[in-house]
């Protein structure tokens, strides 16, 4: 189960926000825009084939820094909380998740959007935690994603291109944005179960917000089945973030050795 979980959130980051980052990294300074304490909160609204809507709140913190062996290191967290949509009214759709990261302070100034998306390469630690559950502790976290990522068969392509700047009101606020187009895809196959997801985005960021983005816009197809995503920031801090995961962490059991 604890397996299935990190593999199913990786995934999940992959299709949802690669898309989204990597083209405005060159231009985000990520020590000015987010200190340590900045958080901010995003929604994302699915309209899938059918018309039904799911919401999901993501909450994006950078709660700490430490210094490893003379090396300096972030700890960045991701809360998610899902919910189905009817009459209006919103329903918590499974547990929160929570993931902690610790990643090398260097690779977020100089490659942020990599830094939080493509964890299988940059992450030192991984704390996953479902729920009430324990979290858990994941030592070399990114060989173990890179290994889970491995396991899917998740590929991930995309090409962007830049659209220039615009003004953009979202709940959070109105700021100037650099606007980045994008077309791709995320492949996975589990056993005999197989996803790919095809997408078309124009997303929307500024220096002046922690972590950059402050719109999205998808049309997916998922096998085949279209939906729309749209993504805004709700509100966001530079000051106070606190990690959600209050208990000790436990370690990971080791995967044993079949030879």
């Amino acid at each position: 189960m604890k397996l299935r979980f990190f593999s199913g959130w990786l995934i999940f980051l992959s299709v949802t926000f690669f898309a989204s980052w990597s083209s405005a990294a060159a231009e985000f300074n990520f020590s000015k825009s987010t200190p340590v304490g900045s958080w901010s909160v995003r929604e994302d609204i699915v309209t899938d084939h059918k018309g039904k809507q799911t919401v999901t709140v993501f909450k994006q913190s950078l709660v700490g820094e430490e210094t490893v062996a003379g090396e300096k290191y972030y700890w960045v967290e991701m809360e998610m909380q899902a919910y189905k949509v009817k009459k209006e009214k919103r329903k918590k759709r499974g547990d929160k998740s929570i993931v902690k990261v610790q990643i090398d302070q260097d690779i977020f100034n100089a490659d942020p959007g990599n830094a939080v998306t493509n964890m299988n390469k940059y992450a030192r630690e991984i704390i996953v935690q479902n729920g009430n559950g324990d979290p858990i502790r994941i030592e070399q976290g990114g060989a173990m994603a890179q290994a889970a990522m491995s396991a899917a068969n998740v590929s991930v392509e995309y090409d962007f291109s830049d659209k220039g700047r615009a003004q953009k009101k979202v709940p959070a606020g109105n700021f100037a944005c650099k606007l980045v187009s994008g077309t791709g895809s995320v492949e996975t196959k589990i056993v005999i179960k197989k996803m790919k997801v095809t997408s078309e985005t124009e997303s929307c960021f500024s220096s002046e917000v922690p972590f950059g983005l402050v719109h999205a816009e998808a049309n997916m197809v998922t096998n085949g089945k279209k939906s729309k995503s749209v993504t805004q920031l709700i509100e966001f801090g530079t000051s106070g973030a606190k990690s959600a995961i209050t208990k000790e962490p436990v370690e990971m059991p080791k995967m044993p050795k079949l030879f």
